[in-house]
């Protein structure tokens, strides 16, 4: 057939089409890309739109058709949608070829409902013979239209026919993919694997696509569940693989979010523009509401600062790798460049009391005027987490002239430099050597003098040795800082010929700096000729000027001089800093050189070698020297001068009483705990009182109600529905009398547990199990029914009935649930041998839902990199002791070095868990809730209640230490108004000791996590409840407490009366942790580490705290 001439309306037709496209692109043309995000996802493997290879025989068409063919082919690569029309509507044969080539054309420009035209009027031509690569565009194509009941259609004459093969299953993937699907995605995965035919990449890709586009809270879980099964099978990812992962993790928590891009960035994987859109709209939310700038800042006001700076580091890093960005990303950078600018510009203007701390000052009335993101931080605008501060910090500037051939001889010292900077002074800012030729500089800063003398102390011996290869005239030293630090110093280093350089109070500071220092300086020397100084130093506001308004990467900057000489002392996060400060500050820096003249500058960098060679195109030409950071450098954070070092308050011991009052005695007694109390009954409620009742219980126990094991006949039923066992059975069951009944109570739990329960032996730990605690209730999770936990149900299922069976024929009740248990936690049977379970334990531990928690330690791998067989012993150890019902008493007889120091009666007030009830306001009234100290078999649950390490199945490792220490437990907030499932919140309370001597013990309270799936949790009338109670424990205890980041009272949050108690007070504490019980410690608190293996007494870094000292402690 030939191709039809162009119709004589073409012309009109398409003007009018053109017309049409250029509203629309005004209408969404800023949300678009530079080039269409659909072809390039294409283009990088994200969709498939490959030609299929046609199973009608090319032979059978004509001339004209295969040409028709050719030119629809081409024309759908171009995008031609109107050349695809204008081939298209001339055509009217019924070649299959031809139809399956018009309707791949429509689908690459997009146009899947003319796509669905073409497919059914090919259908509907009696003569035509559909092909598998026909089905397979007629899936794409309706699961394009999300019409899921055309999709099985095709999908089942598939099957009836024989079709099937890789590409019709991955276009089945695909529409669940459109669909957010993801429970059939994956059931297709499986399908393919039951077919032989193996999954690859693109697949797993889809499926990971439909996680992405599905509506489930959880489906970040399924993502990675999906990821973590492709890597077992050595499928290597893609950027595509992480985009489509990012994206199933929009409503992750942040870490999570992070995380991966972190991941992708090991793995060598570059992103590229659909990432980087993709995983800014996780961060940050969904754009579809964004239409302008205007729109674009108000998301960003509303968004959480930690989101705000995640989006605006990612934005960052994609530049830096030179990701080409979408109009949204670029639209986005430039709101936070425009913010930046702003709230610098506007800063001197926004507060009325610009001399008091960023978080005591107040909004002027003029704010009104101000854009939204402004006036909803009245505490400022930090950049970088932290403001440009006044800087009064002590550098030591030694210079080491190191004779030919000694130079390898001299850098063998360094890590006694280093070994004695970690164990000394905390007041080190940073410390790391750089070297350029055979001269050797070290870079070392310190808060204050005081920092500087210790320091001398701590590497004496190393010092000795330095100079001892260089000689003393190989030494060139100095020392800059404010004149009143200097004058401190002179009288011990001006021996040694040390110059000193007094630094300028127009100095700023803001830190930032981490523990691997990696920040590069500009080393500037100024000689300024004779009668010039006072025009030198007249041009210092300048450079101040551009710094502040500058780059964000500045740490500090601050002029010093000595003599003739001026010296700039400044540190960037990276290169990129440096080079936007020379630009900061060109005018200044023209007027400074024009003043010494060029011979009067001596220009040095210092930095990584990385971070050096972006500065030698820009840099080399002024005649910069380029020294070289060693691999070894440090740093410390910062401590803000609002937390002031605080004197340990001498342990006086007992304080007459016969013992200290436990919580529940003193308000028996009707007594106060101190005057701090009334104040803080405002908050918990004037009827807040420790609870005398019973405590409210969840509804039920995994899926069995709790009034339902009252009634013996139901749980006979019970079993019977679970089991499937044979009628006969019921009436020797239902005669069952006092033991054997107990033990048909626990066969039901364990069997409810059980036949839901994942397999982790092959599903292992990881991102891909719940977070909450009511989702292993739920059982709705992909965990729970993949095939490979479905066909353990099945086996447990069988041997639990037999074990039913058993029971009626008189089996000994213990023995047989104990191998039952044994036998569904995956312990071995010489383990389950030493068990020697009673009834009432056996009880006690399934009714608190332990056979997860217990299978996930036997058949996870919770060493991570510790001492393996210690580990599972370990392990063994105190499963026996769960299963026994021995649980605190164990850890109490384990943890004596964790408990020492405290006398008899502080003893068994430790032991003692307290119980307090608390009030607040509700839609109907006041309602109660709880708080509660837990120590024992509810531990194993405790980490699915908020994050970070999200349980014993995620990282089985944190785990131990809380099960097995006895200076460790946990505050849980029990709200059944709110979230009747289980506990709302929760936080670590810990019994340490302050560093001596002597050792004091002292209460340590961490921060509180909300329950995941909570929604609007009261979260600061939760933190003063838990502060209560702790406030409480240690009025008990005779003890002081330590209160933790969230629970710090100068947060503007809190309320006056809270700021004002003079009981509240910052310390500065170093704690010792004996060594710990379970092999492993964890904590986001006391440490950077979040877990480590934990053999031997460790000491902390200093930690900023707000001390309370209960009245049982101080001094009269």
């Amino acid at each position: 057939m030939a191709v039809p001439s162009k119709p004589a309306w073409c012309r009109p037709v398409l003007m009018v089409m053109m017309v049409q496209f250029v509203f629309w692109l005004l209408d969404v043309g800023f949300s678009l890309p530079k080039q269409a995000i659909g072809a390039f996802r294409e283009r990088e493997g994200s969709s498939a739109s490959a030609p299929i290879r046609q199973t009608e025989p090319l032979k059978d068409i004509t001339t004209d058709e295969k040409k028709l063919i050719t030119s629809l082919v081409e024309a759908g690569k171009r995008g031609d949608w109107i050349q695809v029309m204008r081939l298209w509507r001339g055509y009217s044969g019924h070649a299959v070829p031809v139809f399956s080539a018009a309707m791949q054309a429509a689908h690459r420009c997009g146009h899947f409902k003319e796509a669905s035209r073409m497919y059914d009027r090919l259908r509907s031509d009696s003569r035509a013979k559909v092909d598998a690569a026909t089905l397979h565009l007629g899936i794409k194509t309706y699961g394009k239209l999300l019409d899921q009941g055309r999709v099985v259609e095709i999908w089942r004459e598939a099957e009836e026919r024989g079709l099937v093969n890789k590409i019709i299953a991955g276009a089945r993937v695909d529409a669940a993919a459109e669909m957010g699907k993801m429970t059939e995605a994956v059931a297709v995965l499986d399908d393919m694997e039951r077919r032989s035919l193996e999954a690859n990449i693109i697949n797993f890709n889809s499926a990971l696509n439909a996680c992405k586009n599905a509506k489930h809270s959880r489906r970040h879980e399924a993502a990675m569940f999906l990821f973590e099964t492709m890597l077992t099978r050595s499928l290597e990812p893609t950027v595509v693989t992480f985009a489509n992962l990012v994206g199933a993790h929009r409503a992750a928590p942040l870490q999570q979010i992070s995380d991966l891009r972190g991941r992708m960035a090991a793995l060598g994987i570059p992103a590229n523009r659909v990432f980087a859109e993709t995983y800014l709209g996780a961060v940050c939310g969904r754009f579809e509401k964004v239409r302008d700038a205007g729109q674009m800042a108000q998301k960003m006001a509303e968004l959480p600062k930690e989101r705000r700076e995640e989006a605006r580091v990612a934005l960052r890093d994609f530049r830096t790798a030179g990701v080409e960005l979408t109009r949204l990303c670029e639209l986005l950078d430039e709101t936070f460049s425009k913010i930046a600018v702003m709230i610098l510009s506007l800063m001197p203007f926004m507060f009325t009391d610009v001399e008091k701390p960023l978080h005591e000052r107040t909004l002027s009335p003029s704010s009104g005027d101000l854009p939204q993101l402004l006036r909803s931080s009245p505490q400022g605008f930090k950049v970088e987490g932290r403001a440009m501060e006044s800087d009064s910090h002590v550098t030591v500037v030694p210079y080491f002239t190191v004779p030919e051939g000694k130079l390898d001889e001299f850098k063998a010292g360094f890590p006694k430099f280093y070994a004695g900077t970690k164990a000394g002074t905390s007041e080190c800012h940073y410390y790391g050597f750089c070297g350029h030729e055979n001269k050797v500089f070290c870079r070392e800063g310190y808060k204050s003098a005081a920092g500087v003398l210790a320091h001398m102390g701590d590497v004496k011996e190393a010092v000795d040795a330095a100079v001892g290869i260089v000689g003393p005239s190989g030494l060139d030293l100095s020392v800059m800082g404010p004149p009143a630090e200097l004058e401190k110093l002179k009288e011990s280093m001006g021996p040694l010929g040390a110059k000193f350089w007094e630094l300028d109070g127009g100095s700023m500071f803001r830190g930032g700096l981490t523990e691997q220092d990696t920040h590069v300086t500009i080393v500037p020397y100024f000689t300024v000729p004779e009668g010039k100084m006072e025009e030198f130093k007249a041009g210092f506001p300048k450079f101040y000027e551009g710094t502040k308004a500058g780059t964000s990467e500045c740490i500090y900057y601050g002029f010093c001089v000595h003599e003739n000489k001026v010296f700039c002392r400044e540190g960037y996060k990276s290169a990129a800093g440096v080079l936007a400060h020379l630009g900061d500050v060109k005018e200044a820096l023209d007027a400074a050189v024009g003043i010494v003249g060029p011979s009067g500058l001596d220009l040095s960098v210092m930095g990584p070698a990385a971070e050096l060679e972006k500065l030698k195109e820009s840099m080399g030409p002024l005649g910069a020297k380029f020294w070289e950071l060693d691999t070894g450098t440090q740093a410390r954070e910062e401590i803000p001068k609002a937390v002031e070092a605080r004197a340990p308050v001498a342990y006086t011991g007992h304080t007459g009483r016969k013992r200290p009052v436990t919580l529940r005695s003193r308000l028996a007694m009707g007594g106060s705990v101190g005057s701090w109390l009334p104040w803080l009954l405002l908050f918990a409620g004037p009827s807040a009182h420790l609870a005398d009742e019973a405590f409210l219980e969840p509804p039920q126990i995994g899926a069995v109600p709790r009034e339902l094991l009252g009634n013996f006949g139901a749980v006979v039923d019970g079993l019977f529905e679970l089991l499937g066992l044979e009628e006969e059975l019921r009436g020797t069951l239902l005669g069952l009398r006092n033991e054997e009944a107990e033990a048909c109570t626990v066969l039901l739990l364990l069997a409810d547990q059980a036949l839901a329960s994942p397999n982790y032996a092959a599903i292992g730990k990881g991102g891909h199990n719940p977070t909450s605690r009511l989702a292993y209730r739920e059982r709705a999770d992909l965990v729970f029914l993949h095939p490979v936990s479905s066909e353990r149900q099945a086996a447990s299922r069988s041997a639990l009935a037999a074990d039913a069976e058993a029971l009626a024929r008189g089996k000994p009740a213990e023995v047989l649930l104990t191998a039952a248990l044994g036998r569904e936690v995956g312990a071995s049977p010489e383990e389950v041998a030493r068990w020697k379970p009673t009834l009432s334990s056996l009880r006690r531990l399934v009714e608190s839902e332990l056979l997860m928690p217990l299978r996930a330690l036997h058949e996870c791998d919770v060493t991570a990199g510790g001492p393996r067989e210690e580990t599972w012993a370990l392990v063994e150890e105190v499963s026996r002791e769960m299963v026994e019902g021995n649980l605190r008493q164990w850890k109490f007889q384990r943890g004596s070095l964790q408990l020492q120091h405290l006398n008899e009666d502080q003893l068994r007030g430790w032991f003692e868990l307290g119980l307090l009830e608390h009030r607040r306001e509700g839609p109907a009234g006041a309602l109660s809730y709880f708080t509660r100290e837990e120590d024992d078999l509810e531990l194993a649950w405790a980490t699915k209640i908020g994050g970070p390490s999200h349980g014993f199945d995620h990282e089985g490792r944190c785990l131990l230490p809380l099960l097995c220490n006895a200076r460790h437990r946990v505050v849980l907030v029990e709200d059944r108004h709110l979230w009747p499932h289980n506990a709302a919140g929760r936080c670590h309370l810990r019994l340490l000791h302050r560093l001596g001597p002597p050792r004091q013990p002292v209460l340590h309270l961490e921060p509180l996590m909300a329950e995941f799936r909570v929604e609007a949790v009261p979260l600061l009338e939760f933190q003063l409840a838990v502060l209560q109670h702790a406030m409480l424990k240690a009025e008990s205890l005779a003890l002081p407490l330590l209160l933790g980041e969230s629970f710090d009272p100068s947060d503007p949050a809190w309320l006056p009366e809270v700021k004002a108690q003079p009981f509240l007070t910052p310390t500065l504490e170093i704690l010792v942790l004996a060594p710990s019980s379970g092999i492993y410690e964890a904590s986001d608190s006391l440490t950077r580490k979040h877990d480590w293996v934990q053999l031997d007494e460790e000491v902390t870094e200093p930690l900023q705290r707000w001390l309370f000292e209960p009245s049982s402690f101080r001094k009269p």
